[in-house]
């Protein structure tokens, strides 16, 4: 147990990682020590709904269309000037983040 109160302390009581596939790493490796925290990642990767993970969901077929769209306007048209899009991502909220006393 003492991986976990280290691994408590560095990730402040909760652990947020940059992709689904490394929070799926972490939560393995939290099995592996049998230690629960708080954990969420970020994409919502088919795998994550079944692995009850939480996740920032991004619209990635939507971003994905669009940056199409304006590759191929741009290669139509030079002088179109650049545009940027921001997206927001939606909160999944699913047993990884639930708070374990």
């Amino acid at each position: 147990m003492q991986q976990c109160s280290i691994l408590l302390q560095s990730a402040m009581g909760f652990k947020v990682c940059a992709s689904d596939i490394q929070a799926l790493g972490a939560l393995k490796a939290m099995k592996d020590i049998n230690c629960r925290v708080p954990i969420i990642g970020f994409d919502d990767i088919p795998m994550s709904r079944f692995l009850g993970l939480s996740t920032m969901r991004q619209p990635m077929y939507e971003m994905g269309t669009l940056a199409l769209e304006k590759l191929f306007d741009r290669i139509q048209n030079k002088d179109k000037l650049i545009s940027h899009t921001v997206f927001s991502p939606e909160l999944v909220v699913r047993d990884s983040s639930l708070v374990v006393h």
